[in-house]
């Protein structure tokens, strides 16, 4: 539970599905679905500012003179949004952890899956390794990739690789999302 990607890990969910195995108390049921409701409505509203702010840097990126000047200011405020969302989430699982006895901490770390987004290989292991196999060999691929690179076109308003980082951002700060709401 100390430091690294792991420390993201969504903690509070797990807690709750672990409930009996780590003796919560129904007090601490409670705080912890708490905890967790409060992130999710935070995390929402944080996350419709940033959609905003991305709109309003992709109105900014169509002029014709692009004012590099409100460009940064903008770059920087999506930036700060991102970081905000982050950071509740980092203080919503402290809080959590504060709830629990080191007992209860011992076992939920050892309940808690050790694999990252960030570890090599670990989004693509096993079963989900197989099925991308199946799929890149299947004939509804190119006409996937079409739509997806069409996808990535809208959204980085015409720029493909622009919409491919904005679509992974995307992905990211909804698997964050996610595993809060598990």
């Amino acid at each position: 539970m100390m430091g690294g990607p792991s420390a993201e890990r969504p903690l509070i969910s797990l807690a709750l599905q672990n409930r009996d195995q780590l003796g919560l108390t129904p007090d601490q049921v409670k705080a912890l679905e708490s905890l967790r409701t409060e992130f999710q409505k935070e995390a929402t509203r944080r996350s419709a500012d940033l959609e905003v702010a991305e709109t309003g840097l992709a109105e900014l990126l169509r002029a014709d003179a692009v004012d590099l000047a409100k460009v940064e200011t903008k770059l920087r405020q999506i930036e700060a949004l991102r970081t905000d969302i982050r950071l509740s989430r980092v203080k919503t699982l402290e809080k959590g952890k504060a709830l629990l006895s080191l007992e209860q901490r011992k076992k939920l770390d050892s309940l808690a899956p050790r694999a990252s987004a960030d570890t090599p290989g670990s989004m693509m292991a096993g079963r989900g390794m197989e099925e991308m196999q199946r799929f890149m060999n299947s004939e509804r691929m190119p006409q996937a990739m079409s739509a997806m690179m069409e996808m990535a076109r809208q959204m980085g308003n015409g720029d493909p690789m622009a919409g491919m980082v904005r679509m992974m951002e995307m992905m990211s700060m909804m698997g964050q999302m996610g595993g809060m709401m598990k």
